[in-house]
């Protein structure tokens, strides 16, 4: 005869697939509107606008929705946020709600479990981090994965929650790696506003070509920060 399920376990399971079925109900009936504003970053700048002070708060509340339902593109805010802030204040707020946002993920993650994050992201991709988890480099080898343009940066938040790494480590590792992206972003989209199109085509093309490079090369470049990962370290010489 098996043994009962213990009580917290299925507690676990009935609340990890509460929160599953909420937020893909909230993410049907929010689609429509999602798709055409993360689309456009003129959209969203309109949008924006009509906030009027409110503005910042939105912004970073719409950073926050697009790290935790990770098939929005992060990028067509990054570039909202440098066109109707400037640079330097579009990329703060954008800094804030991409750290927010990967908080939260990753403390949903801690707080509903591994039955949770399956549900999110997938068995086989949580299966594919497990090696990188149980290895004592994990916190570097996170860091390159946040850094390497194309990988799913959304998706290692939820992931990395079931690592053992500190909250904190995480939260720095995952901000510093993404400041490359996040600048680049928002200086396309302050050059894009003054109508300066040497600059904004060059950065544009720039991240586009490491993005693709990025994506095109990410299984490689995953093996490679594996072995990095796995690979024991050096056994000092005996004191004689």
């Amino acid at each position: 005869m098996s043994e009962p399920v213990p009580r917290s376990r299925v507690s676990a399971w009935i609340i990890s697939g509460t929160g599953v079925l909420l937020l893909l109900g909230l993410l049907i009936w929010m689609f429509p509107w999602l798709w055409q504003t993360f689309q456009n970053p003129e959209t969203i700048r309109e949008d924006l606008r009509q906030s009027g002070p409110w503005a910042p708060l939105v912004f970073v509340l719409l950073q926050i929705l697009q790290v935790v339902v990770f098939v929005i593109p992060g990028e067509v805010t990054q570039i909202a946020g440098g066109w109707l802030f400037g640079f330097l204040p579009g990329t703060l707020l954008s800094v804030t709600g991409i750290a927010l946002g990967s908080a939260l993920a990753f403390g949903l993650t801690r707080w509903l479990g591994e039955a949770f994050v399956h549900r999110i992201v997938g068995p086989k991709t949580v299966l594919k981090f497990d090696s990188l988890m149980a290895s004592p480099r994990f916190v570097g080898s996170l860091f390159l994965l946040f850094l390497i343009p194309g990988i799913p940066k959304d998706v290692l938040c939820y992931v990395a929650g079931l690592a053992k790494v500190k909250f904190l480590a995480f939260l720095v590792i995952s901000t510093v790696a993404r400041l490359p992206g996040i600048f680049s972003s928002s200086l396309m989209g302050k050059a894009f506003f003054e109508g300066n199109w040497p600059l904004m085509i060059s950065v544009a093309a720039a991240a586009l070509v490491l993005f693709a490079l990025g994506w095109w090369f990410r299984e490689s470049l995953f093996t490679v920060i594996e072995r990095f990962a796995i690979k024991k370290a050096p056994e000092k010489d005996a004191l004689k």
